[in-house]
């Protein structure tokens, strides 16, 4: 029970520093924050766990194929 106060004042914290922060990661690519606006930092890349993760689906293989 002693660690709930500690886990609640490192949460806020936490929440608090998020907003001195000038830059997101969202949906795996890198933003900036310029005059409320997201600015992107670098293009994602495809990487092969996100190929493991999003497996292209048979339509589009089928379609690939017959080119």
């Amino acid at each position: 029970m002693l660690l709930v106060p500690i886990w609640d004042a490192v949460a806020f914290a936490l929440w608090v520093a998020s907003f001195f922060r000038g830059e997101v990661r969202w949906r795996n690519a890198d933003y900036r924050i310029v005059e409320g606006q997201l600015v992107p930092i670098a293009t994602p890349t495809r990487t092969a766990d996100h190929a493991s993760r999003f497996p292209a689906s048979p339509e589009k293989l089928d379609s690939e194929a017959e080119r």
